[in-house]
C-alpha cells in the first residue's frame, strides 16, 4: 500500500474495533499474502489507544528483547534503566500481562513467526500467559 488510503479495510476495521471494546483478553492473528496492507491496519488500528507495535527483527534472542525493551521505553514512556533487556521471553510475557492488568493494551507484534525461528519457546510461553 503506497498511499495513506485506507481502502477496502472496513470491515477488518470494524472487526479490531469490536474487540477491543471487549473486557476480555484477545489473541488475533493476521496473516495474509506479503504487501497487503497487514501492517498499515494494525498501526492504523493502534492510534489513539494504548498499544505497543513490535516488529520482529532478523537477530538473536538476546538482541530481538533488548529491542522489545527499547520499544517499550519508547512507546509507552517506561523508563527501564540504561541497557536494560528483558532476560528471557517469560520475563517480557510477564511485564506485559502486568501492564495489561492495570491498563487497556494492545500489544502487535509483528513477524512473529521468526519468533518460532529464534526461540521455539517464545510461542510456547505466549500461550502460557
Amino acid at each position: 500500500m503506497h498511499s495513506n488510503s485506507f481502502i477496502n479495510r472496513a470491515k477488518e476495521l470494524a472487526y479490531l474495533e469490536n474487540i477491543w471494546k471487549s473486557d476480555k483478553a484477545e489473541l488475533i492473528i493476521v496473516w495474509g499474502r506479503r504487501r497487503v496492507g497487514k501492517t498499515f491496519l494494525l498501526t492504523h488500528f493502534l492510534k489513539g489507544k494504548r498499544g505497543l507495535y513490535l516488529y520482529v527483527i532478523h537477530a538473536s534472542q538476546k538482541t530481538i528483547l533488548s529491542f522489545f525493551a527499547r520499544e517499550v521505553q519508547r512507546q509507552l514512556g517506561v523508563d527501564f534503566p540504561p541497557g536494560y533487556f528483558f532476560p528471557d521471553w517469560n520475563a517480557f510475557y510477564e511485564y506485559l500481562a502486568r501492564l495489561g492488568n492495570k491498563e487497556k493494551l494492545i500489544v502487535v507484534i509483528d513477524e512473529f513467526q521468526r519468533l518460532s525461528e529464534v526461540s521455539p519457546e517464545a510461542v510456547d510461553l505466549l500461550q502460557y500467559w
